[in-house]
């Protein structure tokens, strides 16, 4: 398989695994948040995390793994409990 198709391949996977987790850990509420809004917050954390892991390490030897690794993981754990106001028990879950 080449490389950008597997790479995409990666890329779904992640998608939906992030939405199922992100639904999986806001079953208790009551408002469930919308499509809209979820697949908003997983277009931004998967896809555009992954690019930016990927080309900052292929385009950017100088950039230290904390950066090209830290800041997608940072935003892929921080961004979900702001986007939807998570209460502390849906962070810990």
């Amino acid at each position: 398989m080449p490389d950008l198709w597997r790479f995409i391949v990666f890329i779904l996977a992640a998608f939906l695994l992030f939405a199922a987790v992100v639904r999986w850990v806001m079953r208790g509420r009551i408002a469930k948040p919308g499509r809209w809004s979820m697949l908003a917050l997983a277009i931004i954390v998967v896809p555009v995390g992954m690019i930016f892991a990927r080309y900052s390490h292929i385009f950017f030897h100088d950039l230290s793994w904390l950066v090209y690794y830290g800041v997608p993981a940072g935003i892929t754990f921080c961004l979900p409990p702001l986007w939807f106001r998570m209460s502390r028990k849906e962070i810990a879950q």
